[in-house]
């Protein structure tokens, strides 16, 4: 009867054993099964954002699954002690474990091939979300540059070439990410996915590039252009203020009051006809550039040029409260001037009455109410001019009115040389008349000296003397002033009129001293 009852109660334990077993199989499988359509689906997501919201549901649908994965290995091996000692009913909860078992390890498959697509999804959609973003920054980039090209503006050549640096520096970083974008999208093609549309997508990308790449070409070769002409309008603009400044060197009327005079004249010009010459070779290479310059391509935009008026201006009067000496200036008290600007609070600009510009302690003069005054000053714009490829001729243009007035400049300093020796020369020549009327009023003195008989030797001593230096030294001179005349007036001398009278003068007194000279060896012989 005991053994019968035990028999009974280990039957019972092992009933007991078999339905909790099977209970937690038919959970395990209800679960497992709630799983599966999940790793089932198709939907991948329509962009990043989505496909990377799936992986994050992912991660946790796996993690349950990991969980189940962990009870089932529980599950089958109490299970597997059970059938192993072949309690009631075991073939049924071995069924059950392997329908368990086996539907694991399916979904399992699933999970795995959901991962796989959801990852290809993800470097689909990244790669398309990263083409779209480059080709975003390409177009707006190309945007950029066309607008560069379109504006043209010369006077902000540097800052362009700031932006243009930028661009080339930004150029080399996408460059990198694009290569990067162009692998994936192969190694996408080699997985199978989306051929032709990944395809596209890189020729386009390719293509982009290239556009951007011919666009910044030609704004590069722009901006090398724009810089050689932005130093041939600075450099022009120097070049005319430099010849504006000389010329009126050049067309002075001063040549001196005397030989001394005009010989420092002479030696100032000679050093301005060297600085003159020397400036030559910037002006040869401002006709290079201007040449280099009209047969480029440049379009110019906005062309800069310096240029000085003169107006007037009604500005107030003040009166120094003080006297002031200083910045160049000196200004005595109660003293009048105009006033030309109030520079800040500490100085202001004034104008005195002798022209003289400067700048004094505001607090040492006050303005006078009422009074104003009318002056003249030199106002500098700047002023911008649309030019087209039509301009080379204006660059021409303006390189050969730069020319030819550095053409003029040259031939005013010879002209000016030539003058400034004519009237050296004449000085000279003027000097040795004077020198030589000088002597014949000596030497016409001598001869008029009277003779009496009782210095008759003496006399005639003192003659042959007067003679000798006559035949000379008068000789000497009168053939020099006229050699030099004659010279002077086949040179075609700017005072030819003036060098014959003079030359006419000595030769009468000559004439006269010969005359006197045979009057007085008249005299003597008598």
């Amino acid at each position: 009867m005991l053994a019968a009852l035990e028999a009974r109660r280990r039957a019972l334990l092992s009933l007991s054993d078999l339905m909790g077993l099977l209970r937690d199989i038919d959970t395990l499988l209800l679960e497992i099964r709630a799983l599966e359509p999940q790793f089932r689906s198709r939907d991948v997501g329509k962009h990043l954002l989505g496909v990377q919201d799936l992986l994050g549901k992912q991660e946790i649908l796996e993690a349950q699954l990991n969980s189940q994965g962990e009870l089932l290995k529980n599950v089958t091996s109490h299970a597997l002690d059970y059938i192993r000692g072949k309690g009631e009913q075991y073939d049924v909860l071995q069924r059950k474990l392997d329908n368990v078992s086996g539907l694991y390890e399916s979904v399992v498959q699933l999970c795995q091939q959901r991962r796989i697509t959801l990852y290809r999804a993800r470097d689909l959609y990244r790669f398309i979300q990263d083409h779209e973003e480059e080709m975003s920054w390409l177009q707006e980039k190309e945007d950029l540059c066309i607008s560069l090209l379109k504006n043209r503006d010369l006077s902000a050549t540097a800052q362009l070439r700031r932006t243009f640096k930028n661009l080339e520096t930004e150029m080399e970083g996408h460059w990198q990410r694009a290569k990067g974008v162009i692998a994936a999208g192969e190694r996408l093609i080699a997985n199978g996915q989306n051929k032709e549309d990944i395809q596209t997508r890189i020729y386009n990308l390719h293509a982009k590039w290239e556009q951007l790449r011919k666009v910044v070409e030609a704004v590069g070769r722009w901006l090398r252009e724009a810089e050689q002409a932005h130093q041939y309008f600075q450099d022009a603009n120097e070049a005319e203020s430099w010849i504006r400044e000389k010329m009126p060197l050049v067309k002075s009327s001063d040549y001196g009051r005397d030989e001394q005079a005009s010989e420092s004249l002479l030696s100032r010009h000679m050093r301005l006809e060297e600085e003159i010459q020397a400036y030559r070779a910037d002006i040869v290479r401002l006709e290079e550039m201007a040449r280099e310059l009209a047969n480029t391509e440049f379009i110019a935009g906005a062309v800069v040029r310096i240029e000085e008026d003169t107006e007037e201006l009604i500005v107030p009067q003040v009166k120094m409260l003080y006297p002031y000496s200083g910045n160049n200036i000196e200004v005595k008290k109660d003293e009048i001037l105009a006033l030309i600007e109030k520079s800040n609070n500490d100085w202001w600009r004034i104008l005195k009455q002798d022209g003289v510009e400067g700048y004094v302690p505001a607090n040492y003069c006050k303005i006078v109410e009422g009074e104003t005054v009318t002056v003249a000053q030199t106002i500098t714009t700047r002023k911008s001019e649309r030019e087209s490829q039509g301009s080379r001729n204006a660059i021409m243009e303006r390189q050969e009115a730069i020319s030819a007035g550095y053409r003029n400049l040259n031939n005013l300093a010879e002209e000016r040389r030539r003058l400034l020796n004519d009237v050296i020369k004449l000085f000279k020549f003027l000097r040795e008349c004077d020198q030589f009327e000088t002597w014949t009023k000596e030497t016409e003195m001598s001869l008029s000296d009277s003779t009496t008989s009782d210095n008759v030797k003496t006399s005639r001593k003192k003659f042959n003397k007067l003679e000798n230096e006559i035949n000379t030294n008068g000789r000497i001179q009168i053939k020099r002033i006229n050699d030099v005349a004659e010279e002077l007036v086949n040179e075609g001398h700017s005072h030819s009129n003036e060098i014959r009278r003079r030359q006419d003068a000595a030769n009468l007194l000559w004439n006269k001293i010969r005359d006197l000279l045979k009057i007085k060896q008249r005299q003597l012989v008598s």
